[in-house]
């Protein structure tokens, strides 16, 4: 299957604006779950990390009471 120069050009420009628009969003890359005591209390948090072109970024979701609780939180595969 033949691109003609327009279809090239089109779909090159399609996949950069979609590369800015996920990297200026920012990409899911990993979660982290960490114990807080800071309170007096035992508390659980989860950390979602997610890439952006102006860096690392991390995001609290929620907090657990237990390490399950705050583990099966889902992190969204973009930044809100």
């Amino acid at each position: 299957m033949r691109f003609t120069r327009f279809g090239c050009i089109a779909l090159g420009v399609t996949g950069l604006l979609l590369f800015g628009y996920l990297f200026h969003r920012g990409v899911y890359v990993g979660s982290i779950t960490m114990l807080n005591t800071a309170s007096g209390l035992v508390v659980y948090e989860k950390y979602c990390h997610y890439f952006s072109l102006s860096g690392l970024h991390d995001v609290r979701v929620n907090a657990g009471l237990t390490a399950d609780d705050a583990a099966s939180v889902y992190c969204p595969p973009l930044e809100n």
